[in-house]
């Protein structure tokens, strides 16, 4: 098991998660500190020799896992590495339901 709560490198109740490389960042909620997160640098971090997206962020109290690309221009290659990064860890996330995102420099994420 390669998500474990040790390596997370987010507080478990934090508020805001940042997820940033390279000018580009995409941030996610827990508004009112209730739910159990945890987030996770995949790539060159737990995923060292091969591609696949940037960030993990799972949200352990409703099973939520939004895999995170921060990408510069090829939207192409970031969904590849998402695609890549799901088969990877999808064991380990069985029961959650799935979320991409794609973060593109100067552009906006919902």
């Amino acid at each position: 098991m390669r998500l474990v709560r040790e390596r997370s490198i987010c507080g478990e109740r934090q508020k805001i998660i940042v997820s940033e490389e390279k000018g580009r960042s995409h941030r996610a909620l827990n508004q009112k500190h209730s739910y159990f997160v945890r987030q996770y640098r995949l790539d060159g971090d737990i995923v060292k020799y091969e591609k696949c997206c940037d960030f993990l962020v799972l949200n352990d109290s409703q099973k939520r896992a939004y895999f995170i690309e921060l990408k510069g221009t090829s939207i192409k290659d970031a969904a590849k590495q998402l695609e890549s990064a799901i088969i990877r860890f999808k064991s380990e996330i069985l029961f959650y339901k799935i979320f991409l995102r794609i973060v593109r420099k100067n552009m906006r994420t919902h």
